[in-house]
């Protein structure tokens, strides 16, 4: 007679969960210089787990990423808005080429060059907090810091920035990593590098980006919890003979 194995409480709790049940992706329309689908998966599920009320999005250009993002919220029962900032005769043409932007109610464009269009909605928008920011505009040291150094004041302390083109592969991405480096360091961000190998010719599939957050933090006298735990497991002789020794005062 075999023996019957006990399932631990928590196999018991084990169950089938399906991806589509967490989050229903949209179509991942793509085009050269956007987002790849790789990425815009990586931003989808970023954003599902956080829920934002407010995303920007600094460069749309041709509207791709901006257009998964509205669909990616409406289809997941997201009720926040995108704020996308570009030149305004990018953000006219967009309208045209696109029918989708001229229905949707979840997306807002402000017109203007960056960074100070950036800083002027900011400035006009006090109350505003942003959940998660997408920083894709011009590849420089100066847009990407600037873009940074406004947005950082007004991310929730749970939000996300993630930033395109944090790589080294191409020189004009030179510029964009430095200034990201440069960014954390001042304002105490965590940069999370997001790299693939690089892709099979034709083939888009490469991740080639960062994603920002705060630093969390710890109080001192939380540490000091951990740090006599610590020391306890690291050091048992030493620790007991100090115990000894507060108990012959």
């Amino acid at each position: 007679m075999s023996q019957q194995r006990l399932l631990d409480p928590a196999e018991e709790l084990l169950r089938e969960v399906n991806f589509n049940d967490i989050v229903t992706m949209p179509t991942l329309l793509q085009q050269r210089a956007s987002l790849t689908p790789l990425e815009k998966a990586q931003v989808g599920l970023t954003v599902i787990a956080i829920q934002p009320k407010v995303v920007i999005e600094t460069g749309v250009w041709r509207g791709r990423t901006t257009r998964f993002l509205s669909e990616l919220m409406l289809l997941n029962q997201i009720p926040g808005t995108i704020y996308g900032f570009d030149f305004p005769d990018v953000i006219d043409e967009l309208y045209e080429i696109d029918p989708f932007f001229q229905t949707t109610s979840n997306v807002k464009f402000v017109k203007g060059s960056l960074p100070g269009s950036l800083g002027g909605w900011l400035t006009e928008n006090p109350t505003l907090m942003i959940d998660f920011a997408l920083v894709d505009a011009t590849h420089s040291y100066y847009a990407v810091y600037e873009e940074l150094v406004r947005i950082a004041p007004r991310l929730c302390d749970d939000g996300y920035i993630f930033c395109h083109d944090y790589d080294l592969d191409e020189k004009s991405h030179i510029g964009v990593a430095a200034a990201i480096d440069d960014f954390c360091k001042k304002y105490d961000f965590v940069a999370m590098p997001l790299h693939s190998r690089p892709p099979a010719p034709k083939v888009d599939r490469s991740l080639q980006s960062a994603l920002l957050r705060r630093s969390l933090k710890v109080n001192w006298g939380e540490k000091l919890i951990h740090w006599r735990a610590d020391a306890r497991e690291r050091y048992p002789q030493m620790m007991s003979f100090v115990r000894k020794l507060r108990g012959m005062k």
